[in-house]
């Protein structure tokens, strides 16, 4: 029973940790999107306005700063008193989160080049 804990605390804490982690790189996402120059999709268009003025909408209404401020806040009020231990193990699961993530990405770019590769060896063989 004392080994199940830990492991429970740091299961959460990895799945937590990417619900934090997603909503965040929603919001920059966001930000980068509403500052880009859009290309227009005509042939000799001209290039779009940015959206210049919704961007503190974006700032400040995306729930992804709000997540960020909230689980910053619980985590000092957490870990400014005395707390079980399997918290620790909650932050150690949930500081995995971005290691994890980006050995995802990682992998997911290896293997569209080798798909992509696969297809124009196919092709040129044709």
């Amino acid at each position: 029973m004392d080994t199940i804990v830990p492991i429970m605390a740091a299961f959460w804490g990895l799945f937590a940790g990417v619900f934090i982690l997603g909503a965040v790189g929603r919001w920059l996402y966001a930000i980068v999107n509403t500052v880009q120059t859009y290309q227009a999709n005509a042939p000799g268009g001209r290039p779009q306005r940015t959206l210049l003025w919704t961007l503190p909408l974006v700032v400040v209404l995306h729930s992804g700063p709000w997540i960020l401020a909230i689980a910053g806040y619980l985590s000092y009020y957490l870990l400014s008193r005395p707390h079980a231990s399997w918290w620790l193990w909650f932050y150690v699961g949930a500081s995995f989160a971005p290691v994890l993530m980006v050995a995802i990405l990682v992998h997911a770019r290896w293997r569209r080049k080798q798909l992509e590769a696969k297809r124009e060896n196919v092709t040129h063989a044709a």
